[in-house]
């Protein structure tokens, strides 16, 4: 059976908007929820992020829910997975900590019977409308911890540096002991050279997620499971269509395959928009390094210009192409039968790269000019 991050506030029973992720009400009765998977698992992990399609593999949700304006609940996942765009010049790591607890299921869950009249009176639309097409059948209590860590690398050996600090394996016991600190190490040895930044997100939460400096992410990672193990939340749920669970009054209407093409759709709309996004990330920063990338080095100032204003009117398409796509999405999101497949119009352009190797005729400019102002002082200090 498929699961899907949720929040706290969803509950055993709630209908579910399969392509939005948003709640419904509760059509079904049940009887107790039972474990079916004891145990505790915890994992602590670290992940190097290359595109934002990695980043929503490793959040286990679909990249519909990385588009502005469609919500999955408001999961630590989709904010997450919302908040990061990927460009190919910094360099991404995920941290990661997952406490899942026991799983539960109801037992024998049942249409109510203000549910099935609906459903029998006003037929198979009216009824997704107010119950969805899927509901809660199990929930999955824990809690999910995200630190993104994006190191400012503006070169091909910086981003080797970088993924080599952040290429660490936790062992059993965690971010604990020898692991933090060597890790910490890591970082600290990184930032002397490069901006880290660090956010974080966790389940339970809201909003947008929020900047933390090493220690206060470390302390956080480090005492997470023991929070959890005191306070566990609904983190993810169970999810079953109604008619493969429940013995329903009338069979399943054709027009049920609305609700499949429309999750079909705004999965391909969400591709394109997190591609179109992160390729919006690493052009911002060509256009704002230009003068630095190795194809370039050679170029005076009208090269260099006419290079920028190529790399800006790709811009100006796929921050259209952007807004073309959240647009759409919404339209689809209220009306499947208004879900419309996308062709972008950017041209997706090479992007340059900065070998980390030589300098820029500019550079070396700043650097002989510097040379020569040092060794004008040192002929002045000499002759007095």
């Amino acid at each position: 059976m498929p699961e899907v991050p949720i929040t706290s506030n969803f509950d055993f029973g709630f209908g579910l908007d399969s392509p939005t992720g948003i709640a419904k009400a509760n059509a079904i009765d049940f009887d107790a929820p039972t474990i079916i998977s004891p145990g505790q698992t915890t994992i602590v992990k670290i992940d190097i992020i290359k595109q934002s399609s990695e980043l929503t593999s490793l959040l286990d949700i679909e990249a519909r829910f990385s588009i502005d304006g469609i919500s999955q609940g408001g999961s630590a996942e989709a904010s997450m997975s919302k908040f990061v765009e990927v460009n190919e010049y910094y360099t991404y790591g995920l941290l990661r900590s997952i406490v899942t607890n026991p799983r539960r299921l109801v037992q024998n869950p049942r249409l109510k019977p203000e549910a099935s009249d609906m459903l029998r009176q006003q037929g198979y639309a009216a009824f997704v409308r107010q119950y969805g097409d899927q509901f809660i059948e199990g929930i999955i209590p824990g809690g999910s911890y995200y630190a993104m860590i994006v190191a400012e690398t503006k070169s091909l050996r910086e981003q080797e540096s970088a993924r080599a600090a952040l290429s660490y394996s936790f062992g059993a016991g965690g971010l604990s002991g020898d692991a933090r600190a060597e890790f910490r190490q890591r970082i600290t040895q990184l930032r002397d050279n490069i901006v880290v930044t660090i956010f974080t997100r966790q389940s339970g939460g809201a909003g947008d997620p929020s900047e933390l400096d090493l220690d206060q992410m470390l302390d956080q990672v480090q005492s997470f499971p023991s929070i959890v193990n005191n306070a566990p939340v609904p983190m993810r749920a169970i999810v079953s269509n109604y008619q493969d669970r429940i013995v329903m009054p009338q069979p399943e209407p054709d027009d049920s395959l609305a609700k499949r093409n429309q999750r079909d759709v705004l999965n391909e709309l969400g591709t394109n928009y997190i591609k179109l996004r992160d390729y919006k990330s690493s052009l911002e920063f060509v256009v704002q390094n230009i003068a630095e990338f190795d194809q370039f080095r050679d170029l005076d100032e009208a090269g260099l210009e006419e290079e920028r204003v190529n790399f800006v009117e790709d811009l100006k398409l796929v921050i259209e192409d952007i807004d073309t796509i959240a647009k759409s999405a919404r339209t689809c999101a209220e009306d499947s039968s208004k879900c419309l497949n996308f062709s972008p119009q950017a041209k997706f352009l090479e992007l340059p790269t900065i070998g980390g190797e030589s300098l820029t005729i500019r550079q070396i400019q700043e650097q002989l000019l510097t040379l020569r102002q040092q060794y004008e002082e040192l002929l002045a200090r000499l002759s007095t």
